[in-house]
């Protein structure tokens, strides 16, 4: 697997992303995009 170069940091969830996934997610990291735990 490839992942990005990019270290995430650790950031509150926005609500549009909890409203995306249909819950809010354990942790979030934002880089360039967001990853979702």
């Amino acid at each position: 697997m490839i992942f990005p170069s990019r270290e995430g940091e650790r950031c509150e969830a926005p609500e549009a992303l909890v409203k995306g996934l249909g819950k809010k997610p354990i942790e979030v990291y934002k880089s360039r995009d967001y990853m979702a735990v």
